[in-house]
């Protein structure tokens, strides 16, 4: 019952915290917060906890192979935005996701080389959009944020409908499946739908950018809990995988800091 508790009140208010963060500091920012485990990473140690490390272990790999398809989904939203319509990209991206999470159930490679294909997936998606990025924006720009009143709240209704229906049927799914769907783009969707529908195609690239940067921190925290819940415990795998990820993303920061810094100079 707590832990339900704590889905129904931690879900809502994360997704709440990245739309306000997103309407105050941009959908840059946004997209590059919804790259973060905000809610795989206590599904992870909800699955530890309920059903124990082993399953845990298999599902934190499955999650970490599902940022391949979550990274698929983010490449094809942003493509496909360039010349059509939110409803058109949002069918789009799912079909390929869902594609790519059907592949990727059929293959269990080892921990280490699932986060080495992650790494390199990532990166491509994060060079074509740059690549992008720099194509056919002339004329394009960001439209200021009018959102209606219930806007929010419909995101995080289905963000928390998303987390307790995985989590219920994860006996069912299976430790693999169950990790592979973890990191659906839940957030990504929301956001990236009512941004384009909001400010446009643009805003919404922009914060799908933001995504892919974010999940690389996203990589390592699944890569340290997978690696260390079955030998020590899920407490301090989630410790450890929880510090990992705090570093990597200061470091990220930084070095978008800097390159910032070398483009004014």
């Amino acid at each position: 019952m707590f832990l339900l508790v704590l889905k129904l009140v931690l879900t809502p208010l994360l997704i709440g915290m990245v739309s306000l963060a997103g309407r105050k500091w941009g959908p840059g920012v946004s997209g590059w917060l919804t790259g973060l485990p905000l809610t795989s990473g206590p599904i992870a140690l909800y699955l530890a906890l309920e059903r124990g490390s082993g399953f845990a272990a298999g599902a934190a790999g499955g999650t970490l192979a599902g940022l391949i398809s979550a990274a698929v989904f983010c490449l094809v939203y942003y493509r496909l935005s360039f010349k059509i319509n939110w409803p058109g990209c949002l069918l789009g991206s799912w079909a390929a996701y869902f594609l790519a999470t059907f592949v990727f159930q059929e293959i269990t490679p080892p921990l280490l080389l699932t986060y080495l294909a992650v790494t390199a997936t990532l990166a491509l998606a994060a060079w074509l959009m740059s690549a992008g990025k720099n194509r056919s924006q002339t004329g394009e720009a960001i439209k200021a944020l009018v959102a209606p009143r219930y806007e929010l709240a419909w995101r995080m209704l289905i963000a928390t409908a998303f987390v307790i229906t995985l989590t219920a049927s994860a006996d069912i799914l299976g430790a693999r499946l169950s990790g592979l769907l973890a990191p659906f783009p839940i957030f990504a969707s929301i956001l990236s739908a009512f941004t384009h529908h909001l400010q446009g195609p643009k805003s919404a690239r922009v914060l799908l950018q933001g995504t892919v940067t974010g999940a690389f921190t996203f990589a390592i925290f699944f890569l340290c809990f997978g690696g260390l819940v079955e030998p020590d415990g899920p407490a301090l795998a989630f410790g450890c995988s929880l510090l990992a990820a705090v570093l990597a993303q200061g470091c990220s920061i930084w070095l978008v800091r800097y390159s910032r810094r070398r483009q004014l100079a």
